[in-house]
């Protein structure tokens, strides 16, 4: 697959039109702000939107400091394995965290070591229960979030 052979900025190039592409087809409003997303529900809630992408099983994540200026948050996370053509696509608002949904993990880093972070497990392992948050589960093409 092609994934496979892109560079980091083409896959992040591919990725971010990807989701750019599936969010306005599915109903609701977004704007481009650099490397900034905004994004509107059709009820007029509005997300800061982070954008991710991730090759076979590892580890994705948001830092802290990056979510902390907006009120409303989600990662939208592109997942290529194996020889799949097209990614798996996952959204994760900023409440699953809140709520300690396993695989989600909240790292705070002592004594600097890395910033804190919010982060996803892709691992084989907890693959399972990252399901609810597919897209295909949470977005209907009705420009609403149906959240687990």
């Amino acid at each position: 697959m092609k994934w496979t052979i892109w560079s980091k900025q083409e896959l992040t190039e591919y990725v971010r039109t990807m989701f750019f592409q599936e969010f306005v087809s599915a109903g609701f409003t977004i704007k481009e702000e650099g490397k900034q997303w905004h994004l509107w529900e059709q009820n007029g809630t509005h997300w800061t939107v982070f954008i991710r992408s991730s090759r076979h099983r590892n580890y994705s994540f948001v830092t802290k400091q990056q979510t902390a200026s907006s009120a409303r948050w989600l990662v939208a996370l592109a997942h290529f394995h194996s020889s799949q053509a097209e990614p798996d696509k996952f959204l994760f608002p900023d409440q699953a965290w809140n709520s300690s949904v396993y695989p989600l993990k909240s790292r705070d880093y002592e004594e600097g070591r890395s910033q804190p972070e919010w982060g996803i497990d892709l691992s084989a392992r907890s693959y399972q229960a990252l399901q609810p948050f597919r897209w295909d589960e949470v977005v209907r093409n009705n420009g609403v979030f149906y959240w687990p």
